[in-house]
C-alpha cells in the first residue's frame, strides 16, 4: 500500500498470548522462504545465506527454533504460508502446555481437524471459541499485539528487502509487546470486561457506531447467552 519494496514471501506468524502476561510460547515464524533454510547441500550462495541468517538471529537475539521452514524439500514454488491444523501442531510441539490450561480462539478452520479441536488434542484442558464477528475486538492478539508490534516494525526503518532480517526483527517487536502489554489487554478484553463496557469495546458507541457494530454486539450478546436481553446503545460522542 505504501509502495515500499517488500519480500515476495508471505510468512505465517503464530502468536499465543497468556493471561498472566508471560511469554510462555514466543511467536513462531512459518515460512516457505529458502532464505531460512540451512539443511541443503552447501554452495557459495547457500552458505552466504546461512551466514546471514545466523548473523541476524544473533544480532536480534532470537532462537533459531522459532523459525520453521514448512515448504517442500525440493521444488517449492509457493510464496504464501496458509494457516492450518498442521501449523498449530508444529507450534505447540515446541512448547510445553501448562496443566489445566484453557485456550480461547476464533472459529478459524486451522483450529479444527475432522470436526475435532486440534488444541484439545494437543493437551489444552478446554478450548473456547468466540464469534468471528467480534474476534478482532476480544482477542489480545489481532487488534492489540499484531497492531502495536507491526506499527513499531513499520516505523523502525527496517529494510523490507532483507526479508530475513525484517522477519526476525518482527519477532523481537512481538516479544516486547507481549511482555509489556499482553496482561493488560487480556484483562481489558476478557477477564475483567464488564457487560456495560462491551459496546464501547466493540465500537458500538460514539463516532464509530453503525449497523455493522450493532450486529456484532448482538452476536456477542447471543454468544454470552444474553440474546433475550436487548443491549442498551449509547450514542455519547466520547469513545
Amino acid at each position: 500500500m505504501s509502495g515500499t519494496s517488500i519480500s515476495p514471501y508471505t510468512n505465517g506468524i503464530k502468536t499465543v498470548v497468556w493471561a498472566d502476561g508471560m511469554n510462555k510460547t514466543p511467536p513462531l515464524l512459518a515460512t516457505n522462504n529458502p532464505g531460512f533454510r540451512r539443511d541443503r547441500n552447501p554452495t557459495a550462495l547457500r552458505s552466504a545465506r546461512v551466514r546471514h541468517f545466523d548473523n541476524c538471529l544473533k544480532e536480534i537475539g532470537i532462537d533459531a527454533k522459532r523459525i520453521v521452514y514448512v515448504g517442500n524439500e525440493l521444488g517449492e514454488s509457493r510464496s504464501y504460508v496458509t494457516s492450518s491444523p498442521a501449523l498449530r501442531r508444529i507450534c505447540f510441539e515446541r512448547y510445553k502446555i501448562p496443566k489445566r490450561a484453557v485456550i480461547w480462539s476464533d472459529l478459524g478452520s486451522s483450529f479444527v481437524n475432522q470436526g475435532k479441536s486440534v488444541l484439545l488434542d494437543l493437551g489444552f484442558q478446554k478450548h473456547i471459541c468466540y464469534p468471528a464477528a467480534v474476534h478482532q475486538y476480544l482477542s489480545p492478539n489481532d487488534n492489540r499485539l499484531h497492531g502495536t508490534a507491526k506499527k513499531v516494525w513499520r516505523e523502525s526503518g527496517i529494510d523490507y528487502k532483507d526479508f530475513v532480517m525484517s522477519s526476525i526483527f518482527l519477532r523481537h517487536c512481538l516479544d516486547i509487546d507481549i511482555q509489556a502489554q499482553s496482561k493488560r489487554w487480556f484483562d481489558r478484553n476478557m477477564i475483567q470486561l464488564k457487560e456495560l463496557e462491551v459496546e464501547e469495546l466493540i465500537g458500538a458507541v460514539g463516532g464509530r457506531f453503525s449497523k455493522a457494530h450493532k450486529s456484532w454486539l448482538h452476536k456477542y450478546h447471543a454468544w454470552m447467552g444474553l440474546a433475550d436481553q436487548p443491549p442498551v446503545y449509547s450514542l455519547d460522542d466520547d469513545v
